[in-house]
């Protein structure tokens, strides 16, 4: 007998226990008829003011999607320290990719949302670039103490605070405009969700 790897929950208009696998989105009703009972129920037409959960600012926000909403914006979400603690679980234990210390081929978020990845030959060519690029950019002037320092710091926060910390580059190394070295005058520790988020799309003093 195959075990259901999905997720169980209650249907918001009959109460019903329903399942739905891991690839959707969080569904709020059993089925299609629950699900224009409570479209219907909401105009979807009609706005409603909330207020944000980070600064306390209002906000306009469709009566449907109100019961969704916690920010007025993704810069307040990302400043959330609830979400930034469930962000960052979703990239550790079995949810990462190489959890055990090797590499698969899909990642699944806390969401139950998954994500296919290249085959390991493909990641393995992907982390020796990587590693030529940090040697092509380091500086012969850069502290190798200094720079090390920052990881030991990603590793202390990470522990204490129990929310995952990247070691970040301000100015990314690779990107459409700019090109920044590795070094410690360009590293900084940030939490892992808003690494992810920024990405190589931005930077201080960018156009």
């Amino acid at each position: 007998m195959a075990i259901f790897k999905g997720f169980e929950k209650n249907c918001e208009v009959c109460g019903k226990l329903f399942r739905f696998p891991r690839s959707r989105r969080t569904p709020r009703t059993c089925s299609n008829e629950c699900g224009n009972k409570i479209r219907g129920q909401s105009n979807s037409g009609e706005w409603v003011s909330l207020k944000c959960a980070c600064c306390g600012n209002e906000f306009k926000e469709r009566a449907c999607h109100a019961s969704r909403r916690r920010f007025c914006s993704s810069e307040c979400q990302h400043k959330d320290a609830v979400f930034k603690a469930e962000k960052s679980a979703s990239h550790t234990g079995e949810l990462n990719s190489g959890w055990r210390g090797g590499l698969c081929r899909k990642s699944t978020s806390k969401s139950g949302r998954v994500y296919a990845r290249s085959s390991a030959a493909k990641e393995a060519s992907k982390v020796s670039g990587r590693r030529k690029l940090i040697a092509l950019v380091t500086p012969c002037w850069a502290s190798k103490e200094a720079i090390l320092a920052f990881y030991e710091e990603a590793q202390i926060v990470s522990a204490s605070t129990g929310v995952m910390h990247h070691v970040d580059h301000i100015v990314p190394l690779t990107s459409k405009c700019v090109s920044g070295l590795h070094c410690e005058a360009n590293l900084r520790v940030i939490p892992g969700a808003e690494n992810l988020s920024k990405a190589n799309r931005k930077w201080p003093d960018m156009p």
